[in-house]
């Protein structure tokens, strides 16, 4: 039964929506029409390489230009790198990564002079730097975690530096330039004005971006000293004089135009609030709430900014001012709420903030703004950010029962039911539960779940309602009330508007139904089958439809519909390998269980097909993986291997050529020691030999044969069989008298001249092999394996001729003992009787030899060829014996036949007749003929009766 693992929903809303607010960057570079324009571009080969995402090829390429190069054309390769870099670390992930391209970056800088780097250096810092402020952003909004703000700290504690270091350098080229200016004229005179431009351009970008560095290293950590440096920093930008913190009497009102002097002006009034001084941070927003043509993304963050001051300095009525100030400037007939990032802000400040010490009037306003933020969150339908401020400060907060109450309350409870399992389940936390008290916590959340779904005031929130009902069915779940949760899962499929959670939500309902039927509710074997054909007709193409077929072929259908099925499967599927795996070993059984001849033929050719096609993608994947990876793919391909060599060797016309490219691939593989086949060498060797047979190589047959005497094995024991069937096919073609050859002797091959010498080869390789066979027989009972009396009555034969031939005492002894063990066990056949009655009479057991070809006479129907052998056999041994005997069986076959019987058996006959004589005369009556070898005139005769008496 299939054993689905459900994937867990972190949570039921989109990372975005929870994160948005923390996705602004806000200090972005201060425009300034002297920057630099001028880039190297990407050459085409290094833009193919960026277009294809090679970015570590690229990188490694530029190293090795800068290495190749000098001049301009090392600077070119440098600057390349850089952006690079830059690109790099904003998509780096990790922590680890991040430490890995700072070093390149700064041994880029390292080889590169100060004269050609100072926007190379400042782009890998800033590139540095927007990953802390990331961090920065989300921990304001306590959303980022405590890895992202330690790596906020790390990252701001070795950009300040570096922003500060680019800052002297660049002040110091100031002056030298302004300098040099004053003494020079014409070209040079300009020339050395663009550098001191070019300078200034830098220094300030370095302090703008020195100061934001060490304001939010002052947040994060509480840094007053921090803070102070930060507001120097700003106060380049502001007027300030070198080392000086700037003041808003001394502020130039007409610099606010610029974007980037109001943020600086934002960053300074930021910092002020770190060290605590929320009076001086406000007069600098004051500043620019004063301005008319301030830009609108300056104004815009107004808000926030007040918040965040007036909550550290614990002033919440100021912000219930602003807050209604900025409400009151909807148009009429509308509600202006609070955008998302300030109700998350607000919120946060407001419910993890302290009474203690708070006026009542402030109290009042800390509750009621966290009830606004908390309500604005709701109206935009962000429940996400509504379920975490839940789960961080408690439902208290959310005032009324509603819906949202009831569906945080039910999440908070679903995710203390998690947490439980995974503390008493540990790894187990994707199957249901099975201790009471996580099973208890699991329906608590339902009922909230439950409740949520239910409430009038739903309809408001239709798309969360859905989202309810889907977290619903997951605590019926792990409860393990299935049928339940599947009568969730499917209202959920049918209500949510996402298409990937829609298809989530049905697949969980085909799951929970199996669980219910695998814990023996017969009753949900119907819905199941009805949910799984309905997930199949709406998402025939994915991996869930791929997991049902699958399931669906191996659960006892018919083995056609089950092919069907399995190859029903979409090739762009990610379980089509696993699809075909199962398809192959299904033509493999279904061969094995075919009947011999056309059948079987067809079967074959049907598994070969399919087989060699998938061939190739496993044989790839073993190649692609590691040797601890690859470890299940190479054990697929090797018993694909052997499979095909079996299929193949087994056809009616073996398929010599397959066979052997399967077992050379084996063979490869295995010389690369990327498989091992050390176990299997009985059975390579096996298929070889099968291969030589099949080619009529009698010599390489052999030559397998020997190397597989040393192996006890069922392939050792298949090679002797296989090689006894060549000698035995082989013999029988040499026993034939010499004529023309038979059609037999065509498929055969060779074409084995019947002389005495070539018999006696054939009885020798055929004993070989029948000699192996009967010493693996039982001892007691030798007959006990199919086929074992055919094997020892062929060696009697071999043996036989042998002894014709050459008089070889020890073969003839040998068919003596093998055809007594088949007599006693009745497994003889007539030519067994016919064998052992000529050679026990070779040793003067005529007894015993009479007694054999008396049981080969009852077996042979009277009046054929072989009766009247037999008779012959039987009158002539019984004349040695008994010949009072002999002659009244004697009168007996004459009275049937007069004549003796067809030729050359008359002859015969008449010639025992003549050495019995006659019959003694009985006493008292006439004289018996005088002529002892006279006979009788004969009489015309009718065919034997076959109940005459012998």
């Amino acid at each position: 039964m299939m054993r689905t693992r459900l994937m867990m929903l972190a949570t039921l809303f989109a990372a975005g929506a929870v994160h948005s607010a923390a996705a602004r960057q806000p200090n972005q570079d201060p425009p300034d029409p002297t920057a630099a324009t001028g880039e190297a571009p990407l050459t085409s080969h290094e833009q193919f390489l960026m277009d294809h995402g090679l970015e570590s090829v690229l990188a490694a390429h530029l190293r090795q230009s800068m290495s190749d190069t000098t001049g301009p054309q090392r600077t070119q390769a440098a600057e390349r790198l850089g952006r690079l870099y830059v690109r790099l670390l904003a998509k780096a992930k990790t922590s680890r990564e991040r430490l890995a391209l700072e070093d390149a970056a700064r041994e880029l800088i390292r080889t590169v002079p100060d004269a050609e780097a100072w926007d190379l250096k400042l782009d890998l810092a800033k590139a540095t730097y927007l990953k802390a402020e990331e961090f920065s952003e989300k921990y304001r909004l306590r959303l980022a975690s405590d890895g992202e703000k330690a790596e906020a700290e790390r990252i701001l504690r070795a950009a300040g530096p570096a922003f500060e270091q680019i800052a002297m350098r660049a002040s110091a080229r100031v002056e030298t330039a302004e300098r040099k200016q004053q003494n020079t004229r014409g070209e040079d005179a300009e020339r050395n004005r663009r550098e001191a431009e070019e300078s200034r351009r830098i220094r300030s970008l370095a302090r703008y971006y020195a100061g934001w560095t060490r304001y939010y290293l002052g947040l994060l950590t509480g840094n007053s000293s921090a803070a102070n440096e930060a507001i120097v920093d700003f106060g380049h930008l502001l007027g300030a004089s070198a080392g000086k913190a700037p003041t808003v009497e001394r502020m130039q009102k007409s610099m606010l135009k610029y974007e980037h002097v109001c943020r600086a002006v934002i960053g300074c009034a930021m910092a002020n609030s770190v060290k605590g001084n929320d009076v001086e941070a406000a007069r600098w927003l004051d500043l620019l709430s004063s301005i008319e043509d301030v830009p609108k993304s300056i104004s815009a963050q107004l808000l926030d900014r007040r918040i965040a001051v007036f909550a550290a300095a614990r002033r919440w009525p100021d912000i219930e001012v602003y807050v209604y100030q900025y409400q009151r400037t909807a148009p009429p007939g509308t509600v202006k709420r609070l955008t998302v990032p300030q109700a998350r802000l607000l919120a946060v400040l407001a419910l993890e903030a302290s009474e203690e010490g708070l006026s009542e009037r402030s109290r009042e306003a800390r509750k009621a703004l966290s009830q606004l933020a908390i309500a604005d969150l709701i109206a935009v339908g962000e429940i996400g950010h509504v379920v975490d401020l839940t789960t961080r400060f408690g439902v208290e907060p959310l005032g009324d029962d509603g819906f949202v109450t009831r569906y945080a309350r039910g999440l908070v409870a679903f995710d203390r039911a998690r947490k439980h399992h995974a503390e008493v389940a540990p790894g187990k936390t994707e199957e249901p539960a099975t201790d009471v008290q996580s099973i208890e916590l699991y329906r608590r959340a339902a009922a909230n779940l439950q409740d949520a779904a239910v409430l009038t005031d739903q309809s408001k929130f239709a798309p969360d309602v859905a989202q309810a009902r889907m977290k619903l069915g997951l605590a019926r779940y792990y409860a393990a009330e299935f049928a339940d949760a599947a009568a969730d899962f499917e209202v959920a499929a049918e209500t949510l508007a996402q298409a990937d959670v829609k298809r989530e939500a049905l697949w969980f309902a085909v799951v929970a139904l199996d669980r219910a039927v695998e814990a023996g509710k017969l009753s949900q074997v119907a819905p199941r089958d009805r949910v799984a054909l309905l997930f199949l007709a709406r998402y025939p193409k994915t991996e869930q439809a791929a997991k049902l077929l699958l399931r669906r072929a191996s659960a006892g259908v018919p083995d056609e519909d089950a092919l069907a099925t399995l190859l029903a499967i979409p090739v762009e599927s990610p379980l089509r390998d696993a699809a075909q795996r199962e398809a192959v070993r299904l033509l493999y059984q279904m061969f094995r269980k075919s009947k011999a001849g056309a059948e079987r033929d067809a079967a074959a050719q049907r598994f070969l097909t399919l087989a060699e096609e998938s061939l190739e993608p496993e044989q790839r994947s073993v190649m692609e993986a590691g040797k601890t990876e690859g470890a299940e793919s190479a054990e697929r391909l090797v018993l694909r291997v052997r499979q095909i060599a079996d299929v193949s060797l087994s056809l009616s016309a073996p398929d010599v050529d397959r066979a052997g490219r399967v077992l050379d691939l084996l063979d490869q593989l295995s010389q690369a020691k990327i498989v091992d086949v050390s176990k299997l060498r009985d059975e390579v060797y096996y298929r070889r030999l099968q291969m030589a047979l099949a080619r009529q190589d009698w010599a390489a047959a052999l030559a397998m044969h020997d190397s597989l005497r040393s192996f006890e094995s069922p392939f050792s024991i298949a090679a002797d069989r296989s090689m006894y069937r060549w000698a035995k096919a082989k013999f029988a073609e040499a026993m034939k008298p010499v004529t023309a050859p038979s059609p037999d002797a065509l498929q055969l091959g060779d074409i084995i001249k019947a002389t005495d010498e070539a018999r006696a080869a054939a009885a020798r390789d055929l004993l070989l092999f029948t000699t192996r066979i009967m010493a693996r027989a039982d001892k007691v009972n030798p007959f006990a394996e199919s086929g074992m009396a055919q094997v020892f009555d062929d060696a009697g034969e071999a043996n036989g001729e042998l002894w014709r031939q050459s008089q070889d005492v020890v073969a003839r002894d040998a068919a003596i003992n093998g055809d007594e063990k088949l007599i006693a066990a009745k497994k003889h056949s007539l030519g067994t009787l016919m064998r052992f009655g000529r050679l026990a009479e070779s040793v003067a057991r005529h007894a015993d030899a009479l007694e054999a070809w008396r049981q080969a006479l009852l077996l042979q129907t009277p009046g054929t060829d072989g009766w009247f052998v037999a008779r012959v056999e039987t009158l002539r041994l019984l004349s040695r014996i008994d010949a009072a005997r002999a002659r009244e069986v004697m009168v007996q076959h004459k009275a049937l036949y007069p004549n003796y019987g067809p030729p050359p058996h008359d002859a015969v006959l008449a010639g025992i007749d003549r050495e019995l004589g006659p019959l003694p005369a009985p006493p008292g009556n006439a004289k018996p003929n005088s002529n002892p070898n006279s006979n009788p005139t004969p009489q015309p005769t009718s065919a034997p009766n076959s109940n005459s008496p012998k």
